[in-house]
């Protein structure tokens, strides 16, 4: 993906952000502080949404969407080619992980979820917003019937993921959760404990 293809990248999303995206962002990201990595950073669609005082590494297995990132950048940003699986950091190194609309493509979600909890210290904040599996009766099966085509077209995003159990499975203590979206589009924030 060259620059050219991050931008119709973006453009591709803009009616979904602009619709809902980008007020969901701001509620999570809005009042986060401190040393954060953010997997799957993408193209950047987060970076306006951090305050100032925070300090952002952003990871993406793909390094032409980072190139869609320059301009976005609002606070002091690290990238790194990295995939979600195997984290090119130390243990316990970051206060706060942020995963938007990421654990959906990631291959094996409890290995991902097993890095995030290594690099993340003891108390740290796991932060995400995610769309899932449906909760009611008709989203449910929505999810479950559109995935199997959904996931052709597009080759590693799954919808019917169910990632609130995932991530309580990981051993993480979750913390605050909120559905949106008729229930197939979660934030959620979760702890490693102390």
């Amino acid at each position: 993906m060259s620059s050219q293809e991050a931008k119709r990248y973006d453009r591709a999303l803009w009616f979904l952000e602009a619709l809902v995206f980008r007020k969901l962002r701001g509620l999570l990201l809005g009042d986060v502080t401190g040393d954060i990595l953010e997997i799957g950073i993408g193209t950047g669609a987060n970076l306006p949404f951090y305050p100032e005082s925070a300090t952002v590494t952003g990871i993406d297995p793909r390094p032409a969407l980072l190139s869609g990132i320059p301009g976005k950048s609002k606070p002091e940003t690290r990238l790194c080619c990295a995939d979600a699986v195997s984290l090119p950091f130390n243990d316990s190194c970051f206060e706060k992980i942020v995963c938007t609309l990421v654990l959906c493509s990631v291959p094996d979600v409890r290995a991902g979820l097993e890095e995030i909890k290594r690099v993340l210290k003891p108390g740290g904040t796991l932060m995400m917003m995610e769309h899932v599996r449906g909760r009611g009766p008709f989203t449910r099966r929505l999810t479950d019937l559109l995935n199997p085509a959904w996931f052709r077209l597009q080759r590693e995003c799954h919808l019917n993921r169910e990632t609130e159990e995932s991530v309580r499975e990981a051993g993480f203590e979750i913390t605050h959760t909120s559905l949106r979206g008729h229930g197939m589009l979660l934030l959620l924030e979760a702890t490693t404990g102390k």
